[in-house]
């Protein structure tokens, strides 16, 4: 789910819809969420009431059409090129347009091959429209 980004964008304010491949893995990244905030609490990075705040706006799903409404969709899947693809995929489907032409944006923090090579490729999931609305990075860490 990248637990640490839904935090990171819960904390600053955003709705955050975390989407994972089953029920257990989106148990397991909420208690994560929950102990990483209690310890920023504990530690004086956050108030309680910031804590809940930020956990209130995070809710979860096992299903990529909740990313329907989003105005930004962060790919954090494990790194195989295939299943990235086949995100992508579903995701050119799912995601709504903007006030633009353009659907929303679809980062990936893909560590394992460059955000070009589906580009390079040729894959059906990079067409010309599909690229100029994608994004890459890496190992990036939020400013503190």
């Amino acid at each position: 789910m990248g637990t640490g980004i839904a935090e990171v964008l819960a904390k600053a304010g955003r709705d955050v819809i975390g989407i994972d491949i089953s029920e257990a893995a989106t148990a397991k990244a909420v208690a994560a969420l929950e102990a990483s905030t209690a310890r920023a609490v504990e530690r004086g990075r956050l108030t309680e009431d910031e804590r809940a705040d930020a956990l209130a706006r995070v809710r979860t799903s096992t299903d990529l059409r909740a990313a329907a409404g989003a105005d930004l969709v962060i790919e954090v899947a494990p790194e195989s090129y295939e299943i990235k693809q086949q995100i992508f995929r579903e995701l050119d489907g799912i995601v709504r347009p903007r006030r633009s032409w353009r659907p929303a944006p679809t980062p990936s923090r893909s560590r394992g091959w460059p955000p070009t090579r589906p580009a390079r490729s040729g894959c059906s999931v990079c067409t010309s429209s599909t690229r100029r609305r994608r994004c890459g990075w890496s190992r990036s860490s939020p400013p503190r």
